[in-house]
């Protein structure tokens, strides 16, 4: 799994760049556990989960794409 650097983009709909996902990936299912801005999904992540579980999250912006937690 590639992680990519975030791009200077201008999105279809401005306000869809602020959505991304809290995910990890169970068989082959993402599994989404929160939904809102970047900074709001890593609060989530590291004030409800240990080291061990977020380290195996990711997080998905608009576009799909995959980045650290």
């Amino acid at each position: 799994m590639a992680y990519e650097s975030r791009h200077q983009m201008s999105p279809i709909f401005p306000d869809c760049y602020d959505e991304w996902s809290l995910c990890r990936y169970d068989g082959g299912v993402i599994v989404t556990f929160y939904e809102g801005t970047e900074e709001e999904c890593r609060g989530y992540a590291h004030e409800n989960f240990s080291y061990e579980e977020y380290s195996e999250m990711i997080l998905m912006d608009w576009e799909g794409r995959e980045w650290d937690v």
